[in-house]
This record gives C-alpha cells, structure tokens and sequence, in this order.
C-alpha cells in the first residue's frame, strides 16, 4: 500500500506525492560461543537475518516475481529469486543510506541488498543505487550483476524521510534488544581487524616499493612470466627478493605485478593509502574489550577502509 500526501492548490486538494512503506523483520541465528585462538576458532551467530519489506511485502518476494519471466526466457527456470536475506547485529545504517562499508558496496555506485543463497554475498547479490535527500529516500536501478536481466519496470520505490529514519531507528532498537554477542566475540573481531588491514598493507607497500624500485626490476622477466606456472612465478619471486632484499611475501607481490601497467599507477596515492591504512592499524589498536565496542569498531574501520579505497588517501 502507498501512503499519499495531500495539499491545497487554489482552493482544490490535489495528490503531490506517494510514497512507499519500508519496513522490517529478521530472524535471530543461535549462538555458538568459542573463543579465538590459533587454531582459528571463532565465535558465530547470535546476528540476525534481515528482510526488506516494502508495502508490506518481502524485498525477496518482490524481485523473485519480476526475475521469474527473465530467468525462464534464460532457459534457467527457478534461478529466479535465489538470494538470501543479509545478516546484521545493529541496524545496517551505512548500506540503507547508500553509504556501505566494502562488502556491501559496488563499484558503479550501487548498494548491495541481499545476497547468494550459498552464503558468499557476492557471490549472486541483487543491487541498487540508493539515493537520500533531506526529504526522501529513493531505491533504483536495480540489477543483477551476472546477468544482462533489465530492472527497468522494478521500482523506483521513494519512502518519505522521516518515516524513514524512524523505521531505521526502530530496527536498531529491536536488533539491541535481541541480537547477541557469542562469548569470545571482541577479541575475534580485534583480530580479524588487524589481519584484514595488515593484508591490505603489506600488499600496497610492496606495491609501492616496486613502483620507486622499478628501475631495477626484471621487467622482462615480470613480463614474461607464464600463466599458471608456480615454479617460474617462484623463481621470479625468489630474484626480485634477492635485487630488493625484502621478504618473500613482498617479493611475491611485486612478482605478480604487470610492468606495462605500473606507468599509469600512482606513488602519491599508494603513498596516501599506506599512511591512511597504517593510521587504522592505531585505531583498530585502541582498547575495544566490550563486544559493543569492538563491533562498533569493526564497523568503523569497514567503513574507512572503503574511504580509503574509493579515494586513496585518510578517511574521516
């Protein structure tokens, strides 16, 4: 059902807008404790699986509908609507006002709303652009990334602002009061945290260090190397190691770079982005014990590592 709003025009009432209803419900996953160690285990569950409603009827609903013709036209009959509901512990502010951290955000712009039935989001999401003003807030171009399936006749859904926002601000208050934090949870996410941004570190010091190193690099040899061939990707690793005299982790990287590439990659911006993800290295190193913390934390560092990535340089 669309809500309608009303004015007055020269003495006559006349409709000027209507807007959709967005709402919510979720199921809450059971918790398994565990507390992270060496070995890897983790702490799971406790989040909750979180549908979309608009005027009342399920997101899921809604597409699986409309991609039923595009996937029987496929010849791929019950393709349609294979998705799964997201997960979440605190309302997913940053993705329902088209900001998401990177696991939820594309690269054209749009927003990811739900994603593969496996389990891997992106692996088969279904996407939007999602677009807010002071007044409302708009769904749109929806898409199914790995297929050429036109949305064009699904949505635009618009919902009126405030409306909006209290929904939103409900949501999180009922997440608060039934999603759970599994036993061992802060100290996961700590680490979890560091082992993310340290990969993504490592990997663009090495890239810098080439692009200052590239003078001296085999660049022949990088060229050359076969596809799919570890041993000579090894050798090739184990040479540039001994030119640079750094670790075979870094020399790895630089081994796998494209040498016809590295003209138009830039020293400032990858300078920018160490500086940046070596500033979340000290904010991630920040005392977090309590699990509300630590995932308020977590959630903050996805989103400056998408800052970082979209702009190359710190985030605010």
């Amino acid at each position: 059902m669309l809500e309608s709003g009303w004015a007055t025009c020269e003495g006559s009432v006349v409709l000027v807008d209507r807007w959709d209803v967005i709402g919510f419900r979720f199921v809450v996953s059971p918790v398994h404790d565990a507390v992270p160690g060496e070995d890897g285990s983790r702490p799971f569950g406790g989040d909750a699986k979180l549908e979309f409603l608009i005027n009342g009827r399920s997101l899921l609903e809604l597409v699986r509908e409309h991609e039923r013709p595009l996937a029987a036209a496929d010849g791929q009959p019950g393709l349609e609507g294979t998705y799964e509901p997201l997960s979440f512990r605190r309302a997913p502010r940053d993705l329902l006002y088209g900001d998401p951290s990177f696991q939820y955000a594309r690269g054209d712009g749009r927003t990811t709303l739900i994603g593969c039935g496996c389990g891997v989001v992106e692996c088969w999401p279904l996407v939007a652009r999602i677009d807010v003003t002071s007044d409302e807030v708009v769904w749109h171009r929806f898409a199914q990334p790995f297929r050429r399936w036109s949305y064009d006749t699904f949505g635009p859904f618009r919902f009126e602002r405030v409306r909006y926002d209290g929904a939103v601000e409900d949501l999180d208050r009922r997440l608060r009061a039934e999603a759970r934090f599994p036993a061992g949870w802060a100290a996961y996410l700590h680490r979890l945290s560091v082992s993310s941004v340290t990969g993504n570190l490592r990997m663009f010091q090495a890239r810098l260090l080439a692009l200052r190193s590239v003078d001296v690099l085999p660049l022949d040899a990088m060229r050359a190397k076969p596809r799919n061939d570890v041993d000579a990707y090894r050798k090739l690793a184990d040479q540039i190691g001994e030119l640079l005299r750094v670790e075979p982790l870094t020399a790895r990287v630089i081994a796998a770079m494209d040498p016809d590439q590295m003209p138009m990659l830039s020293i400032e911006r990858h300078e920018a982005i160490v500086a940046a993800l070596s500033g979340l290295l000290e904010i991630i190193a920040r005392d977090a014990s309590d699990d509300e913390t630590a995932y308020a934390r977590w959630l903050d560092v996805n989103r400056r590592a998408q800052k970082i990535h979209d702009g190359g340089g710190i985030a605010s």
